[in-house]
Parts: C-alpha cells; sequence; structure tokens
C-alpha cells in the first residue's frame, strides 16, 4: 500500500462497480473504508456524482491522520469531476466536531443520525 490512497482512484474511475470496501494507508496509519458512489440528496436536493463513506476504521484511532486523508479524498475527488463527500451515520461526538472544525457541514438531519457533507470543490 502507498502513501497516497491509489484503491480509491481506480475505485473512482470503475464504472461497474458502485460499492465497495477499500483499504489504504496514509501516513503510516491503515484505514479500511466502506464507499459508495452516485447520486446523493443533501437537504432534499439532488446531487450528482458524490462519494459515500458508510463507515470507516483506522488501525491508530486518534492519530490524526483521518484529517489528511478526508483532504486528500476530497482533492482526489474534485480531480475526478465528483461534487463531494458525504459521510453517514456518525455516532462519535469527537468525530463530528472534526468534521465541522475541516469544513464539513451536517445535513439530512430528519434522518436521525448525524450525516455530514462537503463540496469537493471547497478548500
Amino acid at each position: 500500500m502507498s502513501r497516497t490512497p491509489s484503491r480509491l482512484q481506480f475505485f473512482l474511475e470503475d464504472t461497474r462497480v458502485r460499492n465497495q470496501y477499500i483499504k489504504c494507508q496514509f501516513e503510516r496509519v491503515i484505514f479500511n473504508i466502506y464507499v459508495r458512489k452516485g447520486l446523493r440528496y443533501i437537504d432534499g436536493i439532488a446531487v450528482p456524482s458524490v462519494l459515500d463513506i458508510g463507515s470507516i476504521t483506522s488501525s491508530k484511532p486518534g492519530s490524526g491522520k483521518l484529517r489528511g486523508l478526508l483532504a486528500w479524498m476530497l482533492h482526489t475527488l474534485q480531480d475526478n469531476g465528483y461534487n463531494g463527500l458525504y459521510i453517514e451515520s456518525v455516532f462519535h461526538e469527537r468525530l463530528a466536531i472534526t468534521l465541522q472544525e475541516i469544513g464539513f457541514r451536517q445535513v439530512n438531519q430528519d434522518y436521525g443520525t448525524p450525516n455530514f457533507y462537503k463540496e469537493a470543490s471547497l478548500p
């Protein structure tokens, strides 16, 4: 596994696959991520070409590397014509705070669980 999670790149380019588990290493931390791609409704508005993170685990929780991984993912999404990154069902309060600190906004609040979204074009 490389420093940059190129398995995400392969997933984004593969038109036959809409969801997949990917494993990537980012700055010596291994992440296992369940991702989906496609249309996503954000607060009732249809947004095409969104990457969803359904679950994510880290070999070193609390290491701070998730921020860098998400920044890399957003950059990769922008380079590949995607509109944003959606993270569903965030149950950890610390993660919810971190996501808001790095520019994600809470969306789809009527779904019952905290969900977050950030446009790929935003810094």
